[in-house]
């Protein structure tokens, strides 16, 4: 090969060596000294087999009158099935912690684990299962790739690929794939990590098959804010930002990142031109399945003092969009975000007495073929109160390179739209 083009990476991709031309060697078979032939490339029944008879694997998936012993009783009288799941899950999540070792065999033992209150992947996950199948509730291993790891091969096995074991619970005949690594997580939501393309579910009575690794929940990020403009230009009122799915996981882990709350607001502040935070508050931060809250008082400096009977400013102060992620020429892998994304704003500005809007962003609705994303924009003036609306919606987890010059255009609009100001003409009383 010659006059290869660079590799040029970008925001929302896979592996780099997913996208790179290259030849890969499996040995299929050697001739021993003997005579005999040693087989290496298999058929997938024949790894099936071998996961399932190794004791650091299948063999931990047999001990599930341990884990009966082990669990709350009332964690096992629970009737709905997803509410059981959903316990066993948490029981898991709370007991076992990760020593940061990856793998899909248990390293220590699934018993140990528990005792220890320790384990890696292989040991939390191969628990996991374990203890939904002692709650008598269908669930099967899925051995996976991790993003970092590069894609699996899917023309013939190669078991070293994998690094990685989830849980694939049934519940009312789908999957919910589960990952009880992390006590941020919720139950049925999987870690961007583990968001990488397919992975094998391993059954115990049938040939093994792909299953897509997709999260359901849609990750949103919500900014509400309710305030007074004064005529010094100072804004004052209250932020609520809410988040769920990967922007809420990230969010947790960035607040956890610092020694308290108080320092996460701190930095927060410093981060945010022209705004002074007065009070917090944090709400959801160590139950992972509900909203992540938190409340803000603030003071902010949108304009300069009233001159000249003008005054401009922009409502949407915080997460604004002013760079493209997407500014490649030719692009030809996929946008792959995780998850469906959703940003929304609700500005609501009490504007004062004699204030008149003279000029405002035209209300914008662009939207990409079979709407698989959205960017909405509306303004309004209400009894004397501004009210701004903005969604950004991102309604594909992956969007491929054929779509990606529609997702450049769209966020080039976006920003373009986002630099424009409101302007207002103040009468003297």
């Amino acid at each position: 090969m010659s006059n290869i083009p660079a590799f040029k990476e970008e925001a929302f991709m896979l592996a780099p060596k997913n996208y790179i031309s290259a030849i890969n060697f499996e040995l299929v078979e050697m001739t021993n000294p003997r005579g005999g032939v040693d087989k290496f490339t298999k058929a997938w029944k024949d790894v099936d087999q071998e996961l399932m008879t190794d004791r650091s694997f299948g063999g931990q998936l047999k001990k599930t009158d341990y884990f009966k012993s082990k669990m709350d009783p009332s964690i096992l009288e629970i009737k709905d099935t997803h509410a059981r799941a959903a316990a066993v899950y948490q029981w898991i999540n709370k007991n076992i912690r990760l020593n940061n070792v990856y793998g899909k065999y248990a390293q220590q033992g699934v018993e140990d684990a528990l005792e220890r209150k320790s384990g890696n992947v292989g040991d939390i996950n191969l628990a996991l299962i374990t203890a939904l199948q002692a709650a008598d509730i269908e669930c099967y291993p899925v051995i996976l790739s991790t993003r970092n790891n590069g894609l699996p091969h899917d023309l013939h096995p190669v078991l070293t690929d994998f690094n990685y074991v989830i849980a694939a619970v049934k519940v009312n005949d789908n999957f919910i794939l589960a990952d009880a690594t992390d006590p941020l997580i919720a139950f049925g939501q999987l870690p961007l990590h583990c968001i990488n393309g397919k992975g094998r579910i391993i059954y115990s009575r049938k040939s093994s098959e792909w299953i897509e690794l997709t999260n359901n929940t849609v990750s949103l990020s919500e900014y509400n804010f309710h305030g007074k403009l004064g005529l010094d230009g100072k804004l004052k009122g209250k932020l609520t930002i809410s988040s769920t799915g990967l922007d809420a996981l990230n969010k947790r882990k960035d607040i956890i990142s610092y020694p308290s709350f108080e320092e996460y607001v701190e930095n927060f502040n410093e981060k945010l031109n022209h705004i002074s935070i007065q009070q917090s508050a944090l709400h959801g931060q160590d139950t992972p399945d509900q909203l992540l809250i938190e409340e803000y008082e603030v003071d902010i400096n949108l304009m300069s003092p009233v001159q000249s009977n003008k005054v401009l400013f922009n409502p949407i102060f915080i997460s604004r969009i002013t760079k493209n992620p997407f500014n490649l020429d030719e692009r030809t892998y996929d946008v792959d975000l995780g998850a469906q994304d959703t940003e929304k704003h609700h500005i609501e500005i009490e504007l004062p007495e004699g204030m008149t809007l003279s000029r405002s962003p035209k209300s914008m609705n662009m939207a990409l073929p079979q709407n698989s994303a959205r960017f909405y924009y509306n303004s309004k003036i209400a009894d004397n109160k501004l009210v701004v609306t903005q969604q950004l919606a991102l309604n594909k987890a992956i969007y491929t390179s054929d779509e990606y010059f529609g997702l450049k255009e769209l966020f080039s609009r976006i920003i373009q739209h986002m630099q424009l100001d409101f302007e207002f003409n103040y009468q003297a009383q």
